[in-house]
């Protein structure tokens, strides 16, 4: 059954450097990220306007999958702790 299915994805393997921005909160949702190396951090735009940390993340763990579930904008940000790679499934 997989093998059916692979026309309608593909799979691509960013790197990000530290400080880089992954998913921006608000932006269209594009893809289900597992995270292959590094550390990124999930954050949500507070009232004030400030970043407020949610969650670290490290390798073996996924981000980007609500996007996929409920088709609405990204609802977080995600940045590279440090240099990062992850699989992205689009």
């Amino acid at each position: 059954m997989i093998h059916q299915n692979a026309n309608w994805c593909s799979i691509s393997q960013p790197r990000s450097n530290t400080n880089t921005t992954i998913i921006r909160e608000g932006d269209p949702g594009r893809g289900l990220f597992l995270l292959s190396s590094g550390t990124v951090a999930i954050a949500k735009q507070t009232i004030e306007g400030d970043l407020e940390t949610l969650a670290i993340l490290k390798p073996g763990e996924c981000f980007g999958e609500m996007a996929l579930v409920d088709h609405k904008p990204r609802s977080a940000t995600v940045t590279a702790v440090g240099p990062a790679e992850d699989h992205v499934l689009e």
